[in-house]
């Protein structure tokens, strides 16, 4: 399933390095380092407009949220189906208004997987070779032969040979004519701006998630910790990865013009979406209404766990009160949990009614769908009796 994707990538890099190296004379091992740069930027020029777009359906879905937001809570309690449709039908209207489709952000990271995938497959597999370094004869990787592969093996990039990786055993650097401090003096650096770069993207994206957080959905803001996260584990790994995993010289090269092009890409295209598609003033007070709510929850709920608590410990300090003061704090438990249940079946009570109106709506729409199948039979069929 992988090679599906190996093989247009391959194609490219192999393109780029015939014109480099065949057509303009380029020495053969910087023609194979220039058409790895030349193969990112072609492939992420490719997907770049799939990212645009997926960002764009994202700010469209932001400016969405108040009106939207007053829309479930004007619609919240009814069950009917007349209410049910006609919400529908505002729903579809506004989307319209704001030429959003659902659709648009899922389709643009189908379309960037598979390019990631090959990308990175189609470098890591000329890196590592699977019948080793050793050897004279290569198998195939997609379109690359196994005299094409051959001299890529043998390409340097500040006389570091580009399979040659900071773990490698000491026979391994002997073979390929370098050390391990050298190949160290030389990763080191290039990690490091690779993971400057990674930072930057990750920075990026927070403050973009955290300044458009829809703060009702839970799961966005347990995205925004983990991405939080992220920008410490990240670092740690790229830098595990390069100086004690099997990571080749081309794979660190890869990685910095990679996040390179991704973090300018990223840039431009916030600064793109920030002038075109700016947020209202209306949305910017309906996020820090939100953001005022959620975070008011919070400090009541942490406040009635600090509460609790020193009441639990007073009881234990005056014992004669000890029955009294326990008989409270459970009280007021049994009745914040009633509440919350309370609330909970209220609104999975909702669900259920509307539900079931919107499975009746779905067998009538399939009922109408029949019969207007039907009456379209019947008609064609009266055509060809009238014909004969």
């Amino acid at each position: 399933m992988v090679d599906l994707f190996v093989y247009p990538v391959s194609g490219v890099l192999k393109l780029w390095h015939l014109l480099l190296h065949n057509a303009l004379g380029v020495e053969d091992s910087l023609a194979w380092i220039l058409s790895m740069f030349g193969l990112v930027i072609v492939v992420r020029s490719l997907i770049a407009p799939s990212a645009l777009m997926q960002l764009r359906s994202v700010r469209v879905n932001v400016l969405l949220r108040p009106e939207m937001r007053a829309l479930n809570d004007e619609y919240r309690t009814r069950t009917d189906k007349e209410s049910l449709q006609e919400y529908d039908q505002r729903v579809q209207e506004l989307r319209k208004k704001h030429n959003y489709n659902a659709w648009a952000g899922c389709f643009p990271v189908l379309i960037q997987i598979p390019a990631f995938i090959g990308l990175y497959q189609v470098l890591l597999r000329m890196a590592r070779p699977r019948d080793g370094l050793e050897t004279a004869q290569h198998n195939s990787i997609g379109l690359l032969n196994s005299q094409e592969i051959s001299a890529f093996l043998q390409g340097h990039v500040a006389g570091i040979p580009l399979p040659a990786y900071v773990n490698m055993r000491p026979e391994q650097h002997a073979m390929l004519g370098t050390t391990r401090d050298a190949v160290y003096s030389l990763v080191l650096p290039m990690a490091t701006v690779a993971i400057c770069f990674t930072l930057f993207n990750l920075g990026l994206s927070l403050y973009r998630n955290v300044t458009t957080l829809d703060w009702d959905s839970k799961m966005a803001r347990v995205m925004v910790r983990i991405t939080f996260t992220f920008i410490v584990i990240i670092p740690l790994m790229l830098f595990s990865a390069a100086l004690t995993g099997p990571v080749p010289v081309a794979i660190v090269m890869y990685w910095v013009a990679n996040n390179l092009w991704t973090a300018t890409q990223n840039l431009l295209i916030h600064i793109y979406i920030a002038r075109t598609m700016p947020l209202p003033e209306e949305t910017r007070e309906h996020i820090k209404a939100r953001r005022q709510h959620v975070r008011q929850e919070h400090r009541e709920h942490r406040r009635f766990k600090r509460w609790a608590r020193r009441q639990r410990v007073k009881s234990w300090i005056l014992l004669p009160q000890h029955r009294q003061i326990r008989a409270k704090v459970n009280a007021a438990l049994a009745e914040k949990k009633e509440s919350a249940a309370q609330a909970k079946a209220e609104a999975k009570q909702l669900k259920k009614a509307k539900s079931a109106t919107r499975k009746q709506m779905q067998k009538e729409r399939q009922a109408l769908m029949v019969q207007q199948r039907k009456q379209r039979k019947a008609e064609k069929q009266a055509q060809r009796d009238q014909m004969e």
